[in-house]
C-alpha cells in the first residue's frame, strides 16, 4: 500500500502546526495588488493583508494556483514514494481545481493523483482536510 500525501490550498486556513502534524502540501493561492504579486500565507500572511488593505488606494485581487505549481508539488510527492489526493476549493468558486486537473493530465502516468472539490473553502475546506489527515 502506497502512502498518500494530501494536497490543498491556502484558502483552507490551516493552522501551521496542524500543516506540520499531518505533513500536508499547501498550494499558495496568488494574490495581486497593484504591480505585486504575493503567494498566499508565504509571502504574505493575514495581519499583513488586513494592515494593507486598511490603508489601500488600489483593491487586490486573486489568482488561482497554476498548473505548473502543481505539476512541481505531483512530481516532487510522486518522488517520495506517494500517492497523491487534492482536496480544493470548490470549482464553483476558484479556477484550482482546472490547474490541477490540467497538472494530472500532464504529469506522467505513474504519477497516481486524485482530485476532489470540496464544494466549500476556509475552514470548512480545513476540516475535510484534517478528518481525511486523521483517518
Amino acid at each position: 500500500m502506497s502512502k498518500v500525501a494530501i494536497i490543498t490550498d491556502s484558502t483552507a486556513y490551516i493552522p501551521d502546526a496542524l500543516v506540520k502534524e499531518y505533513d500536508l502540501t499547501v498550494m499558495p493561492q496568488v494574490l495581486i495588488w497593484g504591480d505585486e504579486e504575493f503567494k498566499d500565507g508565504v509571502d504574505i500572511k493575514p495581519d499583513e493583508f488586513y494592515t494593507r488593505l486598511a490603508n489601500a488606494k488600489v483593491m487586490p485581487s486573486t489568482s488561482q494556483v497554476t498548473p505548473k505549481a502543481f505539476i512541481e508539488a505531483y512530481t516532487q510527492l510522486h518522488e517520495q514514494g506517494n500517492d497523491i489526493l487534492s482536496i480544493l476549493i470548490s470549482e464553483k468558486l476558484s479556477g484550482t481545481i482546472s490547474s490541477a486537473m490540467q497538472a494530472k493530465d500532464m504529469v506522467s502516468e505513474d504519477v497516481t493523483v486524485e482530485i476532489i472539490d470540496s464544494y466549500t473553502t476556509a475552514m470548512a475546506l480545513g476540516f475535510q482536510v484534517l478528518l481525511v489527515a486523521r483517518a
